[in-house]
């Protein structure tokens, strides 16, 4: 259920097309298919996007911040140097704050054009400012990929970090993976699962450096996001499909807890897989295919959190000792059986095991 509301959601976000720091000439395929294009506006030049078919849904442009601004938007056809005008230039006039749900960053709407017709003809958009050099996204279509969710852990590290907060480049700004990395071999290393009950019942549960695990990765991917998103438009974002998220997020968050301090318990020796029937072995399969890909559409934990619990919890071999135990046990058990001989009335001689468990009375 949860995976399909991600879906259905995913499809009002926008797909990341192209990040222009210098003005560049685009040729947009697509227009119906929503897309956003990342640049930086300048006074001395313009961006142009080429299209072929001079028909939009909506173009709109955004910004990250809540700064006036001077950005400006036009449509032209016609060679670059005789430009023949379609659509005269129109000022960004509005600031409608909110956030972005998937990558979880501030947009502010300053523009929005809605159903421009100029027939089956080709023309040229073109984007700029009058002053200032800022940020700016131009976005345009509405009908969005499905699978765009698969990609989010990605884009929502790229445009937090070279974008919307910082401006770092494409391998720096996906240093929250080699944090996550980094914390995930730490707590391996330090804080191994124990796979045999052996020991239980003196063994400590290890749900305490989890939890750390799980509330490291949460913070970087959401807290830390949530409030500076927050901090940026004045108010914590309430349009529905944020809150939507939100509340997603936390039950997935809420189930990794859960499977911590179960798994983590030194009694639970992980998911026995191989003594599973078919059919709970599908449901197994299932479930964590589930979680994987709704932690991925969600960004909690990213792409390696869900791998790595799967891999730590997974029931191993159980050690030498542990099949010593097992069968010194079964030997103390054997030694509390007494063989008793019976003849009855008719002569018949019969042997039984039983088990002695206390006091035996014979009659």
């Amino acid at each position: 259920m949860q995976l399909a509301i991600l879906s259905v959601v995913a499809m009002l976000s926008h797909t990341p097309k192209t990040f222009n720091r210098d003005c560049t000439t685009v040729h947009l395929h697509d227009l119906n298919v929503s897309q956003v294009h990342y640049m930086v506006l300048r006074p001395e030049c313009t961006h142009r996007f080429i299209v072929d078919d001079c028909q939009f849904e909506v173009l709109s442009l955004h910004r990250f911040h809540l700064h006036v601004t001077d950005g400006f938007l036009r449509i032209n056809s016609g060679p670059f140097s005789a430009p023949v005008p379609l659509l005269p230039r129109v000022m960004e006039s509005k600031q409608d704050a909110s956030g972005e749900p998937f990558t979880v960053t501030p947009i502010i709407t300053t523009l929005e054009l809605k159903n421009l017709n100029f027939g089956p003809r080709s023309c040229w958009v073109e984007v700029g400012s009058t002053l200032k050099v800022q940020t700016a996204m131009l976005v345009s279509g509405t009908y969005e990929e499905p699978f765009l969710f698969l990609s989010i852990p990605y884009w929502a590290a790229v445009i937090q970090n070279s974008w919307a907060f910082d401006d770092l480049g494409t391998p720096e700004a996906l240093w929250p993976w080699y944090v996550q990395i980094v914390l995930i071999a730490v707590v391996q290393l330090c804080f191994p699962k124990n796979h045999n009950s052996d020991n239980a019942g003196t063994a400590v549960p290890m749900y305490v450096p989890m939890w750390a695990l799980l509330l490291a990765c949460v913070s970087i991917d959401h807290i830390v996001p949530y409030i500076r998103t927050s901090v940026r438009i004045g108010e914590f974002p309430s349009d529905g499909i944020w809150v939507v998220l939100f509340l997603l997020r936390l039950c997935i968050v809420s189930v990794l807890f859960y499977l911590v301090y179960k798994y983590e318990n030194p009694n639970n020796n992980g998911i026995a897989f191989k003594q599973l029937s078919l059919f709970k072995k599908v449901l197994t399969v299932l479930g964590w295919a589930t979680l994987w890909a709704l932690s991925i559409g969600l960004n909690v934990g990213g792409y390696f959190l869900i791998p790595y619990l799967i891999c730590r919890y997974w029931q191993r071999k159980r050690s030498a000792h542990a099949e010593e135990s097992t069968q010194e046990s079964v030997n103390n058990e054997n030694q509390n059986l007494l063989d008793i001989a019976m003849i009855d009335s008719n002569g018949k001689f019969t042997l039984e095991n039983v088990k002695f468990t206390g006091r035996l009375k014979l009659v």
